[in-house]
């Protein structure tokens, strides 16, 4: 009988240490089955580059976001993007970010964002950055943000199309007011997730950033307009399919300044030289697609203006004037694309720097995107 009593009471122990553990298992992972992260993401960087991240967060009850940290950046800081006098200011959230109950709280190019600070290399597009995200409740929490390609605008979608088209490659072209010149590489136009992505494989630019456009017109030669050649004119102007530019003789701003001698030939060359002072100025000007679309609120034009379709995120070139970071081209299919020219500027395009000629200065290498 003793002995019976023994076993029965270490049975009973057992169970109890069983429904012990399972009710602990239950209110570790509880916290976590309240709050779900998706749709991370982040875009490739240039040399020496903060990276920015993005990621949806729901919870089922209130929380706080309260640290992030990765293994491929010095630290990670949360930022908040507010309008001020109609200057887009990015500051770091203080106290951590409150997550509501029921209420997804997005963080999006030009809100809320992760600051990869001190990247150990740059984000290259099919890369993974690891992050691990701390809150008040649902404790650590790790996510994986997948790089996209420069001028992604939004969370990468589920392939639902057929992504086995073949690519479209098209040869650039160096261009001028006597004509085209010589090839400098190509761009290969592919399908991505959420839209067309243009992969450079280009030589011979300034080091930094140039402004990067889809033209009208399936051409490259120079145009008379007002007794002087215009470099690339022939292409147009940039392509929208809301047709707010206009019949195709929309002038921009680098060819005003072209026209009325702002931007001389002279500085096209000394940018281009590989000795000139024009490449330190590059790099001076050459901006992170991150520092771009976040300090500028995305707006290349300011707020309220109009943005036409065919103004691509920077095209931007290494120390050793190459450029082979993809384009991802969001508010354009791949038929939209096709009759086009790809047109390469001078400059970057940066309205708050009145340095720079507007528009990206001169049109300078050029390609045209054959009809399919």
């Amino acid at each position: 009988m003793p002995i019976f009593v023994s076993l029965l009471s270490l049975f009973r122990l057992f169970a109890a240490s069983l429904v012990a553990m399972s009710l602990l298992a239950t209110l570790a992972t509880g916290a976590h089955a309240e709050l779900s992260l998706s749709g991370a993401w982040s875009r490739v960087t240039p040399p020496r580059a903060p990276g920015a991240g993005y990621v949806t967060i729901r919870s089922e009850s209130d929380d706080r976001l309260i640290s992030a940290h990765s293994s491929l950046a010095e630290r990670v800081e949360i930022h908040s993007m507010t309008m001020k006098d109609g200057v887009m200011v990015m500051r770091p959230v203080v106290d951590g970010l409150a997550i509501s109950a029921g209420e997804p709280v997005v963080l999006e190019p030009g809100g809320l964002h992760f600051m990869l600070i001190g990247l150990k290399t740059p984000l290259k597009a099919g890369d993974t950055v690891p992050v691990v995200l701390t809150f008040e409740r649902a404790g650590a929490m790790a996510v994986d943000l997948a790089v996209q390609p420069m001028g992604t605008k939004t969370a990468p979608m589920p392939a639902t199309m057929d992504m086995h088209r073949e690519p479209v490659t098209i040869t650039v072209h160096r261009i001028s007011a006597d004509g085209i010149g010589a090839a400098i590489g190509t761009i290969k136009i592919a399908d991505g997730v959420n839209g067309p992505v243009l992969n450079p494989d280009l030589a011979g630019l300034a080091p930094g950033g140039h402004a990067f456009h889809i033209h009208e017109n399936p051409a490259c030669g120079p145009v008379e307009r007002d007794g002087k050649m215009i470099a690339g004119l022939a292409a147009g102007g940039h392509f929208d399919p809301k047709g707010e530019m206009g019949n195709g003789e929309h002038v921009s701003g680098a060819d005003h300044s072209m026209l009325h001698g702002q931007v001389s030939h002279a500085d096209v060359v000394a940018r281009h030289h590989p000795n000139g002072d024009g490449a330190d100025g590059a790099m001076a000007h050459g901006s992170p697609e991150h520092g771009a679309m976040e300090h500028s609120g995305g707006d290349p034009e300011g707020a309220g203006h109009h943005t036409p379709a065919g103004d691509l995120a920077e095209l931007t070139a290494d120390e050793k004037g190459a450029a082979r970071m993809p384009v991802a081209v969001n508010s354009l299919t791949f038929e939209q694309l096709a009759g086009r020219a790809i047109m390469i500027h001078a400059y970057p395009e940066d309205p708050a720097d009145t340095t720079l000629p507007k528009g990206g200065g001169p049109r300078f290498a050029c390609g045209v995107i054959p009809a399919r």
